[in-house]
């Protein structure tokens, strides 16, 4: 199909983030916007980086990941599957971040990231509860907080397995990050997505992604009231794998590497996040990050290539759950968080 872009998006994410059994897990979107004409560019920069991480790292990587290893991909997890004793991968990543900002740069690519804690998600849930109820949500004790958040995981428990037993599996916890996310890449890539654009996503679940897929249309319908000309110009929804498509690998690159920078600076969520109803007297409530804070968008050597990168993020900005739940946007060159209005 010719579109002007291909969206390609890909997820990682704790395996006990679905199972809400560890409330450190986490769950991340990576996600690539290049021009269509440059597809062969990016399948030949793919397999590039590819080779530079395999020449770089096979030799360090455990015996159990090597069995593993294909030599058609190299997943972002590997990075993380390196011996004890391998204290070469800080300046991997910096090369590799070097490489990859030279790419987006000479062909007009971006990225977007949003990161989702599984407590940040559940804080945000019940934000959304009580959104009528400010007053009574920051009058909580700890205690109260911890028992409503562990009745709403009980709940999204529970729409799993019904969800499982009608055949659409993790479709209605995931339901709600899905608008977040389609509305979020309308939102940060704006006149990319006024032309005509094809979004490619990586399939972990056909039975999920065919539900998914037609909700992910009616986001798009909903995008082009807001976002003028988004709906209009996507001209396909479909899914893919990382066998078949050079961007949903690069992709997961992404969102392993922005989830990573997100485990290493907890403060990005921590920064001024409250449990307390923001009124929607504004869009965005500004701010500001510590200096320290800061500093981490452009200290190397700290395993991920976003420090090098962070420059093609569309609309300078990362997004992502923050600790007490707000859907927060950090714009990286200002160093500032925006917290989006309850």
């Amino acid at each position: 199909m010719n579109t002007d872009y291909t969206v390609f998006i890909d997820e990682s994410f704790s395996p006990e983030w679905f199972g809400f059994s560890d409330m450190d897990a986490d769950l991340c979107y990576g996600v690539l916007t290049i021009p269509t004409a440059k597809i062969l560019q990016l399948d030949k920069f793919e397999n590039h980086m590819r080779k530079l991480a395999y020449k770089f790292l096979y030799k360090h990587l455990q015996q159990k990941i090597k069995e593993k290893c294909s030599v058609s991909e190299f997943k972002y997890s590997y990075f993380n599957a390196l011996l004890p004793n391998a204290n070469i991968i800080s300046n991997v990543m910096d090369t590799l971040g070097n490489e990859f900002s030279c790419f987006l740069k000479e062909n007009d690519a971006r990225l977007f990231g949003f990161y989702i804690p599984l407590y940040g998600f559940l804080h945000y849930t019940l934000r959304d509860e009580y959104f009528d109820k400010a007053s009574t949500l920051k009058s909580m004790t700890q205690s109260e907080i911890n028992k409503h958040i562990e009745n709403i995981k009980n709940e999204k428990i529970q729409e799993w397995k019904i969800g499982v037993k009608n055949g659409k599996r993790n479709v209605e916890l995931l339901r709600k990050i899905y608008e977040m996310l389609f509305m979020f890449i309308g939102q940060f890539h704006g006149q990319r997505l006024n032309k005509t654009f094809e979004i490619v996503y990586d399939s972990r679940d056909s039975i999920e992604d065919a539900v998914l897929h037609e909700y992910a249309l009616e986001l798009a319908q909903l995008a082009e009231r807001v976002f003028s000309g988004v709906s209009s110009s996507c001209k396909n929804i479909k899914m893919g794998s990382s066998s078949n498509y050079s961007g949903i690998r690069i992709a997961d690159w992404i969102a392993g590497d922005v989830r990573k920078f997100f485990r290493k600076n907890q403060t990005l969520l921590d920064d001024g996040s409250k449990l307390e109803i923001l009124p929607a007297v504004v869009h965005f409530y500004r701010k500001e990050l510590s200096a320290e804070t800061g500093t981490c968008f452009c200290k190397l050597g700290q395993g991920t290539m976003l420090p090098q990168i962070k420059d093609y993020f569309a609309a300078d900005t990362l997004t992502c759950f923050a600790r007490y739940g707000e859907a927060r946007h950090i714009n990286i060159p200002l160093r500032i968080a925006l917290d989006l209005a309850d």
